[in-house]
């Protein structure tokens, strides 16, 4: 009965620590699982932020470039007022040396 009751206590002190072992499994896996989380949301975040800048530059650019379009056309508008301006000779040039 000694022998019964000896092999009895060291199969629960095993099955005892396999239950600890498996515990920590399992909590080293959900640490690592909020780990893996917190690197994928701040890839994410990283991603939207790089998305944003590269928006914002490209919303930069075509504000200037509809800029100096406008800036051209006020240009090209003076220019023709200018030329409106002008006066002009009605009526036909006589040529004297015929």
């Amino acid at each position: 009965t000694a022998k019964l009751m000896q092999q009895c206590a060291e199969q629960r002190l095993r099955e005892q620590r396999s239950v600890e072992q498996l515990v920590q499994q399992v909590t080293e896996a959900q640490k690592n699982i909020k780990l893996v989380q917190m690197k994928l949301l701040q890839g994410r975040r990283q991603t939207v932020q790089e998305v944003m800048e590269e928006s914002r530059g490209l919303l930069q650019r075509s504000a200037e470039a509809a800029e100096d379009q406008q800036r051209q056309r006020c240009q090209l508008v003076s220019q023709l007022r200018a030329l409106e301006t002008l006066p002009v000779r009605k009526g036909k040039l006589v040529d004297l040396t015929q």
